[in-house]
């Protein structure tokens, strides 16, 4: 069940022994497994193939990936699809809108700011989208994760003074928040 409602962002403060001082390192962490389906209980263990595809759509059509759309059985598609979402949240900061070009492909409808790694953004929401159905046609998302993270580790300071500044707007701890009423 992977969206961008079903994440939070954690921020975890660890002392340094030596120099007193602090760092924080943040991740996401998935909250809410309600519609999660265990497709490795699926698979055929022997030879470790997918033995079974589904149909349908969720309730939220904003989280339909481009199998369920165009009526075609899906599997692994509506995760990648939710990562997708995920990454357009945190990019935009508005939900994923996707079109169908004239050639056939997919793509989001919002357009990469000028500023932004054009190979590496592009790459991520075609291969996402773009994905073919089945076993055999699976995206290699290892190496999108890998270039991802080379592109992540570059900007890993200024993210996390970004993160930094955002989470010292916050509340230590719940009992600072005033209830309502």
């Amino acid at each position: 069940d992977l969206k961008p409602d079903n994440f939070v962002l954690v921020a975890e403060t660890q002392e340094n022994d030596r120099s007193s001082r602090k760092s924080t390192s943040y991740g996401l962490t998935l909250v809410d497994f309600g519609r999660a389906l265990d497709l490795t209980a699926l698979s055929n263990q022997s030879s470790g193939k997918d033995i079974i595809s589904f149909t349908g759509k969720p309730t939220n059509p904003e989280m339909e990936c481009v199998s369920m759309r165009i009526a075609r059985p899906w599997d692994y598609d509506a995760d990648y699809f939710g990562i997708l979402a995920s990454v357009h949240v945190l990019l935009y900061g508005t939900h994923l809108e996707i079109q169908q070009t004239q050639n056939g492909c997919w793509r989001a409808k919002t357009k990469l700011k000028r500023y932004w790694r054009h190979d590496l953004w592009n790459n991520v929401f075609t291969v996402l989208l773009n994905s073919p159905t089945g076993y055999y046609h699976k995206p290699d998302i290892h190496n999108l994760q890998k270039e991802v993270d080379a592109f992540l580790g570059g900007e890993e300071k200024s993210v996390c003074e970004l993160l930094d500044r955002q989470t010292s707007l916050l509340p230590n701890c719940r009992d600072k928040i005033s209830p309502l009423g």
